[in-house]
């Protein structure tokens, strides 16, 4: 009986991954048909508010002339992050005794977001932490401090991140443990290694 219970879990386990990894086996191909029609695309982003709390959003995109979908949702985020207020107002508010770090990031892998509550003087605090594991050689995370010019190119290629305390945009594609991630936002701590 329980060798019967153990095959039924591992089965329905690799049921959920197949189902997980299927939408990405059209990526590529619906990628080229979109880029190629240019019409305006429904996406789901995510804001992940000052809270803690991801909240999707639907925009419409439409690539500019010779760019891709993904090159148009990096914009996107970016000019999202930038001129949402709720987000400016409180990276503002604690920017007295907290460094934030403005993070960007795009590649393909592994990714997925929780919260987890932190006593901090006293006080409940949410933290909101994303995690991504990134595989290809095209993949990139590029950081700066708040306030200064400069990108640093924290790592390419391969990659495992950790950031902590996040609040920005992010899109998940095509869902939400495994595709194509894009962010843009700030963040506490960032940690990160090489898988190599």
């Amino acid at each position: 009986m329980r060798s019967i219970e153990r095959h039924f879990g591992v089965g329905i386990i690799i049921m959920l991954f197949i189902l997980s990894i299927s939408p990405s086996i059209n990526a590529d191909f619906n990628k080229e048909n979109l880029s190629q029609s240019n019409p305006p695309n429904k996406i789901i982003l995510y804001k992940v508010d000052s809270s803690g709390q991801m909240k999707p959003l639907e925009v419409y995109i439409k690539p500019e002339e010779g760019q891709d979908l993904e090159s148009s949702v990096t914009k996107k985020c970016k000019e999202l992050c930038e001129n949402d207020t709720e987000i400016q107002q409180f990276i503002n508010t604690k920017e007295g005794f907290i460094r934030w770090v403005e993070v960007e990031s795009k590649g393909k892998g592994f990714h997925w977001s929780f919260r987890r509550i932190l006593l901090s003087n006293r006080n409940l605090m949410w933290r909101s932490i994303i995690r991504y594991r990134y595989f290809y050689a095209e993949d990139y995370t590029n950081i700066r401090i708040k306030g200064t010019d400069e990108w640093i190119t924290l790592m390419e290629g391969q990659q495992r991140i950790r950031l902590v305390g996040f609040t920005g945009y992010v899109s998940f594609k095509p869902n939400l443990l495994w595709g194509n991630t894009i962010i843009h936002g700030y963040t506490l701590r960032v940690e990160w290694s090489n898988p190599e």
